[in-house]
């Protein structure tokens, strides 16, 4: 799974969990974080790409999650029909 980590977000010690298995997965969150440029790089192309650029790819997606609260990063992921984990 890539991404596949606990990122944080605004608050004190409040991290949400995301786990991409799949391209369409992916392609949900890419949308709900409004599809920033490097989602489209090579690097971060399917699956395979995104596990070799985890440490990258980790580091993008907590630049979005930090922005927000879990409680609003869930509720974004949910209205695109994903649920993710927080706490």
């Amino acid at each position: 799974m890539a991404p596949h980590g606990c990122y944080g977000c605004k608050g004190d010690d409040k991290w949400v969990a995301i786990a991409i298995s799949t391209n369409a997965e992916w392609g949900a969150l890419c949308r709900v974080m409004g599809n920033p440029g490097w989602t489209k790089e090579e690097r971060f192309s399917d699956q395979f790409n995104r596990s070799q650029n985890q440490d990258e790819l980790d580091k993008l997606i907590a630049g979005w999650t930090k922005n927000f609260t879990h409680y609003e990063v869930m509720h974004k992921l949910q209205e695109v029909g994903w649920l993710p984990a927080f706490f």
